[in-house]
């Protein structure tokens, strides 16, 4: 099963709730957990819910983190960013940089693009899983990571 399509099918968690629970705590089961920091139930959890689906799906890259910022800096250093944000596919990541003061304050999984838009599946998106249609010349977008 790819990232995106696992991603899918935990639209509608809520923060708070058992499935959640259970995405905290697949995360904190990664070893070498990732900085040594265990997630709250009550932390933001963008990246968490994304490395928690790498994970799961078996991948080898080790970018797994729970902040979006040492996510991005992770792909970055192992020359996983595309140069173009225009080119993204199912199955890349997402980062989002909400009020362009070079931050990355989000995160998520592209499930689909076409000529115009990515459509994203994200974990803390108003306190659940849900999905995201966003132009692919939004200024908000400030990279994108191919994970093979």
């Amino acid at each position: 099963m790819t990232y995106s399509e696992y991603a899918l099918q935990f639209v509608g968690v809520k923060e708070g709730s058992t499935r959640h629970k259970r995405i905290v705590d697949g995360y904190n089961m990664i070893k070498p957990l990732p900085r040594g920091y265990r997630v709250k139930y009550s932390d933001n959890w963008c990246a968490t819910f994304v490395s928690f689906i790498l994970k799961k799906c078996g991948c080898k890259k080790n970018i797994f983190e729970c902040g979006a910022q040492r996510m991005r800096a992770k792909c970055i250093k192992l020359k996983l960013m595309s140069n173009d944000i225009t080119k993204g596919k199912a199955n890349d990541i997402i980062f989002y940089d909400w009020n362009g003061d070079f931050w990355t304050d989000h995160v998520g999984i592209i499930y689909k693009s076409d000529k115009s838009y990515y459509y994203v599946v994200e974990g803390n998106k108003n306190r659940r899983v849900e999905t995201r249609k966003i132009s692919k010349k939004s200024k908000s977008i400030e990279g994108i990571a191919r994970i093979k």
